[in-house]
């Protein structure tokens, strides 16, 4: 296992928002509208070396919670926004032949 600290990334994006819908990248049951901005869209995204962080703390914070291995990690979304609003997704990282770094997200 690979021995990272707790952090939290706040990330900003530009260019559009979801207005209304769900995690249309997680989820194809869920249709959205999205509109093109002028500003930043910012995110807060968690990590954690196992899965023993506080799922109740990543929840009210609307944070993704990333736990990592040598080759694979968990993705867990939660959102009060939907009613069971949960989603988790294991991804497989590898590196072909030329050395580019693929993931695989089941």
């Amino acid at each position: 296992m690979i021995n990272r600290s707790d952090q939290t990334t706040i990330v900003a994006a530009p260019g559009k928002v979801l207005i209304a819908g769900g995690y249309l990248v997680l989820d194809k049951n869920y249709s959205g509208l999205v509109i093109s901005v002028d500003s930043f869209v910012y995110s807060a995204i968690q990590t954690s070396c196992d899965n023993s962080s506080n799922s109740y703390n990543d929840s009210l914070n609307n944070r993704p919670n990333i736990s990592y291995d040598s080759s694979s990690f968990n993705i867990k979304v939660k959102s009060f926004q939907f009613t069971d609003g949960f989603w988790e997704f294991k991804a497989t990282k590898s590196i072909t032949v030329d050395g580019r770094i693929t993931v695989d997200v089941k």
